[in-house]
């Protein structure tokens, strides 16, 4: 479980470091994912929100998890913090899909975590929307979880899918991308968008979704690719 929240954790400070290559107890890489990175485009009221599938993999051997983000640094916080809702699969521990919610403020000394109600195999809308209170989760337009307070000093959003295991396949689609400060809404379409391919594992634009392709291999190369304005300059 510690390697997995490890994996959750990814690409939270300017510049963008890709946590994704962030090393295990063993010297080897953690996970394979492919979010999107999305600036939002004012610093109140901020929200994201994506239409998520997550179809099975039978032949997977270990987790794999499609979700939303919002990640970034806090004042002075010597740690990434983080608020994070979606949709994973555990073969061989369960059957279906679960809702999951994650997070780190600049306050905590680990990372909350917990697995939600079994969901449809179907398609889900997740979101994140700030609140006078903080950050609240949506699965479906249901609250979920509670109100997670989240002061950032800088923040921007992560959408995508994720597979732990080297040869797993990545799984799902992204559709109907939108962050949003208050009033103001950016709707996320198109191939020119900030994306990691990572490690054999990608997300590639096909009739108006976002499709998970690949499958998990660490001596494959990892990079950024797209336009990544508004993000700063990604690195690996």
């Amino acid at each position: 479980m510690k390697a997995f929240i490890a994996a959750l954790l990814f690409a939270a400070t300017f510049p963008l470091v890709a946590h994704a290559d962030e090393l295990g107890s063993d010297g080897r890489l953690l996970n394979g994912m492919a979010p999107l990175y999305v600036p939002f485009p004012g610093t109140s009221s901020r929200s994201v929100r994506a239409d998520l599938t997550l179809p099975d993999r039978s032949a997977n051997k270990q987790w794999y998890s499609n979700w939303a983000m919002i990640v970034g640094t806090a004042n002075g916080a010597s740690h990434q913090v983080f608020v994070q809702v979606g949709l994973i699969r555990r073969p061989g521990q369960y059957a279906g899909i679960r809702a999951f919610l994650a997070w780190q403020s600049a306050a905590d000394t680990s990372i909350h975590y917990s697995e939600l109600a079994p969901l449809a195999d179907a398609t889900h809308l997740v979101e994140l929307r700030e609140t006078a209170s903080g950050f609240a989760a949506y699965i479906d337009s249901r609250p979920v979880g509670p109100i997670i307070a989240m002061p950032f000093a800088t923040a921007y959003a992560q959408i995508g899918p994720e597979v732990y295991a080297e040869g797993d396949a990545l799984a799902g689609t992204v559709r109907n991308v939108v962050v949003a400060s208050g009033s103001t809404i950016d709707r996320i379409s198109g191939s020119n968008f900030c994306y990691y391919i990572n490690h054999g594992v990608a997300l590639a634009f096909s009739d108006g979704s976002y499709v998970a392709t690949g499958t998990f291999s660490r001596n494959k190369p990892s990079r950024f690719a797209g336009d990544c304005t508004g993000i700063s300059s990604p690195r690996s």
